[in-house]
Order: structure tokens, then C-alpha cells, then sequence
């Protein structure tokens, strides 16, 4: 993420609570502040300018009616200062989930490859089945992201695939019609 620019926080709603408060901690959970109370949990989103640079960074999401109810960030991430460049810090293979997920009929898919390299994205129906190619070019390093636009396929789970080198990442998707 980047400071001073607006990111969304997703989160599924199952539909136990009502209202959710979103905390951050930028010392990997030592600390954490309030950003936003009293949330509509089924909304399943929330933008947020973060306003300074973090190697620690995590998110949670508590019920508002009972705090021990929670759900945070599995790692720590990084929000970058808004003049620093995300190509000078050292770059490891990733691919996020895609937002949002589920969808209808388009999402988003992001990707970090750390060197320059042949990349394809391939997105596989549940029975194994390429049902797609959505990139298979060489790629400069960095952080990129295609929008799939599903359209034309039925509602279902889906799987991408997204290699670079000798790295490989999967993320299931749900598309809903």
C-alpha cells in the first residue's frame, strides 16, 4: 500500500454481528488504533487513507458489540511513504486474492514478480480445465494486475494460476450471477 492514498479493507460478512470496528497496529500488533467504528458489517468494506509508512502494518476486524470477536491480518505488510517507490525495497514473488471475490461479472487480479520475467495468468475451472489465458508475456519486474472480465462463463469456483520463473501462485475465486 502506499501512504496518503486511499485503499479499500475488504472483509465477508457470515451475518453473526451487526456493526464491526477496523483497527490498525503499525508495530506488527504490539499497539493498535481505531480507524473507523461502528461499521455495517455486511457492507464487507471500508476505504482508508493510511497516513504514514510501516513495515509492520497489520488490519483487524471487531465486532462492535463484543471485542474479543475478531479476525486480523495473517502477516505483516508494508504501506510505503507516497514519494518512495515500491521497485526500491526488494521485491518477492506474490499474488493476492482477487477483488472482489466473489464476483460479478469482473474482478481484479494483483500480482508481484521480482525480476524481469515470462508470465502467464491461466484461470482453470474446478474440474482442472483451462477455461482461459489471460497473460503470457514477458513482464517487467514489479507489481501488475489484469481484470478478468467473466461474462461469459457461468457462476462457479474458479482457480488462477499465475507463474513467473520458477514461482507458481494459486488464489480460488467465486463467481456469483
Amino acid at each position: 500500500w502506499i501512504a496518503q492514498s486511499p485503499h479499500t479493507i475488504r472483509w465477508e460478512d457470515e451475518g453473526f454481528f451487526e456493526t464491526v470496528n477496523i483497527e490498525f497496529s503499525s508495530d506488527s500488533g504490539t499497539t493498535w488504533s481505531t480507524i473507523a467504528e461502528n461499521i455495517d458489517a455486511a457492507a464487507g468494506s471500508y476505504e482508508w487513507t493510511p497516513e504514514k509508512a510501516s513495515d509492520e502494518c497489520l488490519l483487524r476486524i471487531v465486532n462492535a458489540e463484543n471485542s474479543g470477536v475478531l479476525d486480523a491480518t495473517d502477516e505483516p505488510f508494508t504501506i510505503y511513504g507516497p514519494t518512495e517507490s515500491i521497485e526500491t525495497k526488494p521485491l518477492e514473488f506474490s499474488v493476492s486474492q482477487n477483488s472482489p471475490n466473489p464476483f460479478n461479472p469482473s474482478t481484479t487480479i494483483s500480482y508481484i514478480i521480482p525480476e524481469p520475467e515470462q508470465v502467464t495468468l491461466e484461470i482453470y475451472n474446478v474440474a482442472g480445465q483451462k477455461v482461459i489465458t489471460l497473460v503470457d508475456s514477458f513482464m517487467d519486474s514489479g507489481q501488475h494486475e489484469i481484470v478478468w472480465d467473466a461474462s461469459d462463463y457461468s457462476s462457479g469456483l474458479y482457480i488462477c494460476r499465475v507463474s513467473a520463473g520458477q514461482f507458481s501462485g494459486f488464489k480460488k475465486m467465486l463467481l456469483m450471477k
